[in-house]
């Protein structure tokens, strides 16, 4: 039998409470409604990052995130609080949300990249990325939702397998016949690698946040 208890510290005063991350040498700092207002580096004690809300509450939802000089992200909703447009520094990036408020179409006016997405169901589990010229690279996933498969145009698949050791989960990553990597983690694993035509960014559970 166990006994599940929260030991989250909270600040009694306005029921603020943190969360450390040693690995990552930072502390998140969330509100009473579980809003995340800023990132802290454990080692010098300052602020990284800051993130505003319309609103104090529990429905509050994300407009802008800064760090100590400038606007890092700006978020435009319409009157339904759906997302239409991401601000960058760099860029702007329009976008359409499905049903299930996860990302359906995105497009920059920085380039001519236009993405259509569709997910399993309500999972938020990426099915399919197509670019405007209807290439489009697929994803296949395990029974409870890590990703297996990676399909690209001209069928170069891509697979992931995984086992557990002493040391933690063991991945394994096999692109055709000219990748084959290996590593070790005790948390979700992240990886970059550069196909015919763009680079891709996985983390091994594809799950989406919604807006």
């Amino acid at each position: 039998m166990y006994h599940i208890r929260n030991t989250l510290s909270k600040d009694e005063v306005n029921g603020k409470f943190t969360i450390v991350s040693p690995d990552e040498g930072e502390a998140y700092l969330f509100n009473k409604f579980g809003l995340h207002l800023h990132t802290i580096n454990l080692t010098t004690g300052k602020i990284m990052f800051n993130f505003t809300y319309n609103g104090n509450s529990l429905y509050g939802k994300l407009t802008s995130v800064t760090d100590q000089n400038d606007i890092l992200l700006s978020i435009k909703r319409n009157f339904h609080g759906r997302v239409e447009l991401l601000q960058t520094r760099e860029s702007q990036i329009k976008i359409k949300l499905n049903n299930f408020d996860m990302i359906k179409n995105l497009s920059t006016n920085t380039s001519s990249a236009t993405f259509s997405l569709t997910y399993l169901g309500n999972s938020g589990l990426l099915k399919t990325r197509t670019e405007k010229n209807g290439i489009t690279t697929m994803f296949n996933y395990q029974k409870y939702g890590k990703i297996e498969q990676i399909i690209e145009p001209d069928q170069i698949f891509t697979n992931i397998s995984y086992f557990l050791n002493s040391t933690g989960m063991v991945t394994k990553l096999n692109k055709g016949d000219y990748l084959n990597k290996t590593w070790v983690s005790n948390s979700t694993a992240t990886y970059f690698f550069k196909s015919k035509r763009i680079y891709y960014f996985y983390k091994l559970n594809l799950n989406f946040y919604k807006f």
